[in-house]
């Protein structure tokens, strides 16, 4: 009697463990989805990215032969401009969903809510973020000198903060 209960029991927990087993490789799959995702987006943004540099390029060369270098300079800066502005933008989206899938794949929030919760911590991790995403868009519009120049929070108890999530957002845009 005691043998069976004990086999039921330990039958039970096995079946615990599998459905937590199987949950978590579902959200270890959702997860890699996700990013995949992400990446594809990336992907299709910058081939059309590419083919509209390649249409206004020719456009530039018809202006040149047309109306001369004067008027078709004026137009390259625009042009400039304008592709400055969509990098800017392709990057602020890249780090917010490359931040967004490094939070969820260390389970400091949870995936695809709408309520974002936050564990113990979270918040000071995300104020770090935050800090280099606008130093990065600080150092594409040339208003501070780039991060690879040493820009670092000296004397500063998150100085090693930074330098970590710095790192680990450097593995995560490698892998």
């Amino acid at each position: 009697m005691l043998q069976q209960l004990a086999a039921q029991e330990h039958q039970q927990h096995a079946a615990e463990l599998l459905c937590q087993q199987k949950a978590s490789e579902a959200e270890h799959i959702h997860q890699a989805d996700e990013l995949q995702h992400t990446q594809q987006e990336v992907v299709q943004q910058h081939a059309t990215q590419k083919c509209c540099d390649l249409e206004q390029q020719e456009w530039l060369e018809d202006l040149y032969q047309e109306y001369g270098p004067a008027f078709a300079e004026k137009h390259e800066e625009d042009l400039q401009r304008r592709r400055h502005a969509v990098l800017e933008s392709l990057l602020e989206s890249l780090m917010v969903n490359l931040i967004m899938v490094y939070l969820q794949m260390n389970h400091l929030i949870l995936p695809m809510s709408t309520k974002i919760k936050f564990k113990k911590g979270v918040l000071q991790l995300l104020v770090i973020l935050m800090v280099i995403l606008i130093m990065v868009c600080l150092s594409m519009n040339h208003l501070i000198l780039p991060m690879s120049t040493g820009i670092k929070a000296i004397n500063s108890p998150c100085h090693q903060g930074i330098d970590h999530i710095r790192s680990q957002l450097s593995v995560i845009i490698l892998v």
